[in-house]
This record gives structure tokens, sequence and C-alpha cells, in this order.
């Protein structure tokens, strides 16, 4: 027999783990798990049945609390510079000759230099698709052909 006292160290011990672990949410699964366990053991004098009841919701809490935290604590992620034009439309300022040589597109008013992938060739003036970003130039796209589901 365990008394509700014992449960309630073994819940504190297991939270102050948790406040010393940043990031693991492990041992606060252990306290809800240990939490439990007291309140059960107020009921029963099984130490089988209060550590089935220790575990059991202990491996619930993580099934289930983990990934629910998981999505709630993960901070939103904002497309900034460089990833914030992927998928936008330029227009070419200097013909694109396949990957072979690098043209040069305009995008929100700025001017980057640009390849596509394959032998496409990209005259002045083509709208086009930005794909990705490669270092310091982008991969694109013709617009058209993008959206008849040409491009790879």
């Amino acid at each position: 027999m365990i008394n509700p006292i014992t449960w309630l160290i073994v819940a504190i011990i297991f939270f102050i783990i948790e406040l010393l672990t940043p990031g693991i949410f492990l041992f606060s699964c252990f306290t809800i798990g240990a939490l439990v366990a007291m309140v059960v053991s107020l009921v029963t004098k099984s130490l089988l049945i209060q550590c089935l009841v220790f575990a059991i919701c202990s491996i619930l809490s993580i099934y289930f609390l983990k990934p629910l935290l998981m999505k709630l604590l993960t901070p939103l992620t904002i497309k900034t510079n460089v990833d914030s034009i992927i998928g936008k439309k330029g227009i070419v300022i200097e013909k694109i000759n396949g990957c072979r040589s690098m043209g040069i597109i305009k995008v929100d008013n700025e001017l980057w230099r640009a390849v596509t992938n394959g032998d496409i060739v990209i005259d002045v003036n083509e709208e086009v698709i930005i794909a990705k970003v490669e270092g310091a130039h982008l991969v694109v796209a013709k617009a058209k052909d993008l959206n008849n589901g040409k491009f790879s």
C-alpha cells in the first residue's frame, strides 16, 4: 500500500524534473499519472491497481496530450525574406536560356538572377512563377507551363 502523500511526493518530483528539463514534456505526463494514482489510492489499498493506474494514465497522457500541446506550443512559422517569394509571379527582364545561362527576372520590384529546370528557354517579358530559391538565384517556370502541369 502506498498512501496518497507518497503519490503526491512522486508527482512533485516529476514536476520538478520537468521544470529542469525544458522541451521534453515526458515528466509532465508522469506527474499526471502520479496525481491520478494518488486519487485512486484514496479508494483502494491495492498497490497493483495504483501502479496500473499510474502507468495507464501516464501512457494515455503521453499519447493524447503531447501531440495536442506540441501543436499549441509550436510557434507559427511565417515566411520571411527569400522564402516569401516562392510561388510569386515575376517578369523576365533578361532571357533565360534553360539551366545553361542565367537570366534576370523582376519580382516585387526587385531584380533576381534566375534559371529554369531543364532546357526551357524563357524570353523577355514572359511571366514566370518562382519554384524555389537556390543560393542567390531563383529557379522559375513559365507561368503558362505551370498552369498546364508541365513543371516538375
